[in-house]
Parts: structure tokens; C-alpha cells; sequence
């Protein structure tokens, strides 16, 4: 059992990739987003995730591409996911991110706030790396004013 206190790595705020060349505003998107997208929930969803991806704005880790194709139920849709996954611009992932996570992760559990860890992980991510969180998941929108993660919200798209 980890200690009350316990405090967070000094890692999930410092990243060594920070030196490494990315676009200018990188946009992590998570699974809801990418499910959203398949599943053609929210309107015009689809023409702006292809206008970002064409600019490699968008990208994510491949977990979370793994995530939405074991939801997946048909060959189009796993398809889809795959080409997206192929396609998505490299998301520069270190052990001491997931590492960091689980400390966030201690951390949030010991508020009673409950995040899967690939969440927590993206959360980390981003914040380590000044990214930006795409996300329709209302448990991130909650913890987010928490914590200093910058949080991606498209003008004309309901995400909450």
C-alpha cells in the first residue's frame, strides 16, 4: 500500500524529449475521440480529425489504438482503427512516463478519483510533454482543473 503522502515523481514534469522535433501543438487524442469518430457520433468529428491528421497534429499512443480495436465488432471498423494507427504520427513514449503515471495515478486514487491507467498515462503524457488532451471522457474534464494539463476542446464540437 502506498504511503498517504506520497509524492509525484519529479519526471511528470520534466520530459528529455522536449528537445526533439514535434509540430508546434501536439494534440493527443484518446480513446473516446477515436470511437467517436468511428462510430460517427458527434457531427463534423470526422472532417476535423482528418484535417489534423493530414497535418500530423493528432496522434496517439498505440495502446490507445489498441483500446479502440478490441471494441471494435466489424472488419471495416478494426480496419479503420489499423489504418489510423499505421498512419498516426510517432508519440515519443518513455518508461518514465508510465512510471509517473502511476504515481499521479497513487495520487488520484488517494482523492478517491478513479482514472483507468492508460487515462492517467495520457494525462501524464501531456502534461510532460506540453501537449495538448483531446478527450470526451467527463472523468478527465473533471480532474483537469486539478492539474496542469491543457485540455483540447474544437470550437463547434460537443465533447463533454
Amino acid at each position: 500500500m502506498c504511503p498517504p503522502k506520497r509524492a509525484l515523481a519529479p519526471q511528470i514534469v520534466a520530459s528529455p524529449a522536449r528537445d526533439r522535433w514535434y509540430p508546434a501543438s501536439v494534440i493527443i487524442a484518446d480513446a473516446t475521440v477515436w470511437s467517436a469518430a468511428l462510430d460517427g457520433q458527434v457531427r463534423g468529428l470526422d472532417a476535423l480529425l482528418a484535417s489534423l491528421r493530414q497535418r500530423r497534429e493528432v496522434s496517439a499512443p498505440a495502446a490507445v489504438f489498441a483500446e479502440v480495436l478490441a471494441d471494435c465488432t466489424d472488419d471495416r471498423s478494426a480496419g479503420q482503427v489499423r489504418g489510423w494507427a499505421l498512419d498516426a504520427a510517432p508519440v515519443n513514449e518513455t518508461g518514465l512516463a508510465w512510471l509517473a503515471s502511476g504515481d499521479l495515478g497513487a495520487r488520484l486514487r488517494s482523492q478517491g478519483i478513479m482514472l483507468s491507467a492508460l487515462d492517467t498515462y495520457l494525462v501524464t503524457l501531456c502534461v510532460r510533454e506540453g501537449w495538448q488532451l483531446w478527450t470526451m471522457n467527463s472523468a478527465i474534464h473533471r480532474v483537469a482543473s486539478s492539474l496542469p494539463v491543457r485540455l483540447y476542446d474544437p470550437p463547434g464540437l460537443s465533447s463533454k
